[in-house]
């Protein structure tokens, strides 16, 4: 993978005389903002750490891609390192590539160097609305409102379940409707294991998900 190559030593003038100049840019200058507190040693430490840590590239013309997940798997690996949200957004905006990597340029210039620190807010509300619009946004909460368990088994409705739940928060804002909402999906003797097992006081959707196969 192109990124163990920036830190094995063997490819790495490779990488660099092959990396576009703003992309080198950009992380020449989070490697700086690090350096500063923290020493060159430690700096190129974090960095390489973000790339052994499978940091996800998104291209928006890979097929399968999901501008929601790469987000959320982004500020996983910067919260598990405790950067700081600017930098969180540097190395997320340096592991965009093609057309999203020139969004992400422009969209910097065109706030100007006189407007505040970016924030992690910032940037995932200008991505979504740029790759993932409002209306297929709005497609998949309907999928999720209109999910049902159907011919999938109980773990493959649980994982559909999770991953639709991520685009509709309201409806799932605490345990009792987010268990209500999973039952709505299930038939037969499970539905009825379900709404016994909810009647327990520390019930909560994951234990349901987990007693449910």
């Amino acid at each position: 993978m192109i990124d163990q190559k920036i830190c094995s030593g063997t490819d790495r003038q490779q990488y660099w005389k092959k990396c576009p100049k703003e992309e080198l840019d950009e992380l020449m200058e989070l490697v700086h903002r690090l350096t500063k507190p923290q020493g060159g040693k430690l700096a190129t430490a974090r960095i390489r750490d973000f790339m052994w840590m499978s940091a996800p590239e998104f291209y928006r013309s890979k097929t399968k891609e999901n501008p929601q997940f790469y987000l959320e798997k982004i500020r996983k690996i910067t919260q598990v390192m405790h950067l700081s949200e600017e930098d969180s957004v540097k190395l997320a905006s340096y592991r965009l590539k093609d057309i999203t990597y020139d969004w992400v340029v422009s969209w910097k210039n065109n706030k100007g160097e006189n407007v505040a620190s970016v924030t992690w807010q910032m940037f995932q509300d200008a991505f979504l609305d740029k790759f993932f619009p409002l209306e297929l946004r709005e497609a998949k909460i309907e999928e999720f409102i209109n999910l049902r368990q159907g011919s999938m088994t109980i773990k493959e409705y649980c994982l559909k379940f999770n991953q639709f739940a991520k685009y509709s928060p309201d409806l799932i804002s605490n345990a009792r409707s987010s268990m209500s909402k999973f039952v709505t999906g299930i038939f037969g003797l499970v539905l009825k294991e379900c709404r016994i097992a909810m009647l327990y006081r520390d019930m909560d959707l994951s234990r349901l998900m987990i007693h449910d196969q």
